[in-house]
């Protein structure tokens, strides 16, 4: 899945700032504080059957020094991505939601909290030129 829209998305409702705190697939030793985006290891399946039409989950990790505010973050991007029947650039979403509640990894070396939460998503569009 390409997590742009899903970036712009929580960009507008003022979680993150595109390569400052807020990541797609990657997030630099040197934050803080941020939003990263992970796309599945294993890809978007495609149906031939439905093309344009794909079913498939992201991550959200939330890196911060502070478990209390990680948690809060993690909330807001939360009900921000929590979507039915919406339109985000050229996709639509049938529907998007959090598959588990906030699940906290040990700090990290550099003694941040990362806090991670699977959302699944069904959408419409077109994916790398294939068509919808």
């Amino acid at each position: 899945m390409d997590l742009m829209p899903i970036a712009n998305k929580l960009e507008f409702e003022g979680l993150g700032v595109q390569g400052s705190t807020l990541f797609i697939n990657f997030m630099p030793d040197e934050c803080k504080e941020g939003i990263l985006l992970r796309s599945p290891l294993i890809g978007t399946k495609i149906d031939p059957n439905l093309p344009g039409y794909y079913k498939t989950e992201f991550m959200v990790v939330v890196r911060t020094p502070r478990y209390e505010s990680g948690l809060g973050i993690i909330k807001d991007a939360m009900t921000a991505l929590t979507l039915f029947a919406t339109d985000i650039d050229d996709i639509h979403i049938k529907r998007c939601y959090p598959r588990n509640l906030p699940a906290t990894f040990p700090v990290s070396d550099g003694n941040y909290f990362e806090l991670q939460v699977v959302f699944e998503v069904v959408y419409c569009g077109t994916a790398y030129g294939y068509p919808a």
